[in-house]
């Protein structure tokens, strides 16, 4: 008898598991259904580049976990792909929220100086 098809990746606690080779990936998919301009929180400052520039870093750091770097666990390919979706969703992030900060700036700008916004 044929068996079933299985769930390739089971997806647990952020990661998703494959379930062939028991390799372990970041689940990005929760992602697909918030808004990402308010996924990444940056802080007003006087220096905003070094604010977005922290949080991206705390963003990346709290994505790193140990398992998914692990050769042990993972191929070489399987490493490699984990650290590019890493880097690339917190560069996603981080064009989203310095869009969203440049807006609101301009937006301030433009309450405090009335006459120049026309």
């Amino acid at each position: 008898k044929e068996l079933k098809k299985t769930l390739r990746f089971l997806p647990w606690n952020g990661l998703l598991i494959d379930t062939y080779t028991l390799e372990v990936r970041g689940d990005y998919s929760r992602y697909l259904s918030f808004d990402l301009r308010y996924t990444l929180t940056v802080e007003a400052s006087r220096q905003p580049g070094e604010a977005l520039l922290q949080a991206t870093n705390r963003f990346v750091i709290s994505k790193c976990h140990l398992i998914l770097l692990d050769g042990n666990i993972n191929s070489k390919a399987t490493v490699v792909l984990n650290v590019y979706q890493m880097c690339a969703f917190a560069g996603i992030l981080s064009m989203y929220a310095k869009n969203r900060h440049a807006a609101e700036l301009l937006r301030t700008c433009r309450n405090r100086n009335p006459q120049q916004s026309r």
